[in-house]
């Protein structure tokens, strides 16, 4: 996509005024200095609120500006200075409740929520937004990038980091780009007014999408209750996913699910039949789980997928670990599971206590000027050399897994970055970090004797050299 700011699609009408009035505003007249306003189509949408999400919480909070849609689905939404400077940088919400008015579908039937992105950009002062099925598709992907981060965003804190706002405007422009491709739209159809235009085939798409919307809603209000202590929980139903085998089933329904609670991390994507009722097939899930105990900090990730279409076999990749921070130094322990299987629930079956094909054993340091880690690979069960060889299944241990022994055993490996052998390895990678001048160096090697030597400079370049014996440096090949 050329790269131009998306609000140079939002035609029309920014009102600046002195000290508007207007339609239910959450601030007071006196405080208003502007006024931003739209429409909330699928058809024109009277009787919804529309309200700036200050915090990203898709929730209409106390102080954020807030109105309802009248006649032609039209709304002003009145702003303080604070929320103006917010405008182009927090999604303007539209909850449609039931009851509400749609001029072309008539009496709405069940709840939904619509977003308007926002540019994450600042918008000049002759810009109307249009709130519809089209520009909540776009949402999806910005909702995803914060779920990874996990970070309880705001406007202020978008307005503060110039590269959060660089990452989310990217994410935006990617977005666009996958919806105008998928529903084979131009970008400006994407944010127009498609009643007014009378634009049939693109209203035809934002109804469909619609269907998605309501039980997306309603999902993710069930999972809430179920789910009343979650730092996060979502459901999201849409039509078409690239994800499953690209633009084969254009037409096919997927629901995406998310789950972040103190100690796990669930995500799902699957296809579902056309009425949304039930899963079809399996096509992505993560799982990724934390506990401590006493020293030890436990983990597991699952990670199945089955993007080649129906039919296609799984990849099936687990891993299990244990960690433990000792007089500066860290100890880790990794067990991974890697198999093919040709349906979802023999992924799922996974025994590490038998099925483990390799291992790895970290240890990493700092001596004060330098950064250390190294890295040995073991193959079970091919090597009886492997330390550590009943620690397999280690969720169902942990409580009898000693940290000590752990780092006993670790530190009988010849971790260091110039030390010899092997420890039993199959094979192992060594790393060594630190400052020249105001140069960063990083060096590695592995038991093949290769050695690489990568140098980031302050304007952000690097070059990297080659070597046979760590000593005469030449550029790789």
């Amino acid at each position: 996509m050329h790269k131009k700011s998306i609000a140079c699609f939002l035609s029309s009408v920014f009102i600046l005024s002195a000290c508007g009035g207007g339609s239910g505003g959450s601030t007071s007249s006196s405080e208003n200095v502007a006024s931003a306003s739209g429409k909330v189509i699928d058809g024109y949408i009277s009787g919804a609120t529309v309200f700036l999400d200050l915090n990203f919480n898709g929730v209409l909070d106390a102080g954020e500006p807030q109105t309802v849609s009248g006649d032609f689905g039209d709304y002003t939404l009145q702003l303080s200075s604070a929320d103006r400077q917010c405008l182009g940088y927090a999604p303007l919400v539209v909850d449609v409740p039931a009851g509400a008015i749609d001029e072309d579908q008539g009496e709405v039937d069940e709840p939904y929520q619509m977003v308007f992105a926002p540019p994450f950009e600042q918008v000049s002062d002759r810009e109307f937004f249009n709130i519809s099925p089209l520009t909540s598709v776009l949402w999806t992907a910005i909702q995803d990038e914060l779920n990874a981060d996990l970070t309880d965003l705001t406007c202020a804190d978008v307005l503060d980091q110039e590269q959060k706002r660089e990452q989310l405007r990217s994410i935006l422009e990617t977005s666009i780009v996958e919806v105008v491709s998928h529903y084979n739209i131009s970008e400006a159809q994407l944010f127009s007014d498609f009643v007014a235009n009378g634009d049939v085939a693109t209203q035809a798409k934002a109804i469909s999408i619609v269907k998605g919307l309501k039980k997306s809603f309603a999902e993710t209000a069930r999972l809430k209750n179920e789910y009343p202590n979650a730092l996060l929980v979502r459901a999201d139903y849409h039509q078409f996913d690239e994800r499953d085998a690209g633009d084969q089933y254009p037409d096919a329904w997927y629901l995406e699910f998310h789950l972040i609670n103190e100690t796990r991390q669930i995500f799902r994507l699957d296809k579902v039949s056309d009425d949304l009722s039930e899963v079809v097939r399996p096509i992505i899930y993560g799982e990724v789980g934390r506990l401590e105990e006493g020293d030890l900090s436990y983990y597991d990730s699952f990670e199945f997928e089955s993007r080649g279409g129906d039919g296609s076999n799984y990849s099936c990749d687990s891993k299990e670990g244990v960690i433990t921070v000792q007089d500066g130094k860290t100890y880790e322990l990794t067990n991974l599971v890697n198999k093919q299987a040709t349906e979802f629930a023999e992924c799922q079956a996974v025994d590490f206590t038998t099925e483990t094909y390799m291992r790895y054993a970290f240890v990493e340091f700092s001596d004060g000027t330098s950064d250390y880690s190294s890295q040995f690979i073991y193959l079970p069960p091919d090597t009886d050399l492997m330390p550590l060889s009943d620690w397999l299944g280690l969720k169902s241990q942990l409580d009898t897994l000693d940290s000590a022994v752990l780092v006993d055993t670790y530190e009988g490996l010849p971790y260091g970055y110039s030390e010899i052998g092997m420890g039993g390895a199959d094979s192992w990678h060594k790393r060594k970090a630190y400052q020249e001048g105001e140069n960063q160096v990083a060096l590695y090697k592995n038991d093949s004797g290769q050695y690489e030597k990568t140098t980031t400079y302050p304007d952000g370049t690097r070059t990297t050299e080659c070597s046979s014996d760590g000593e005469n440096w030449e550029p790789c090949s």
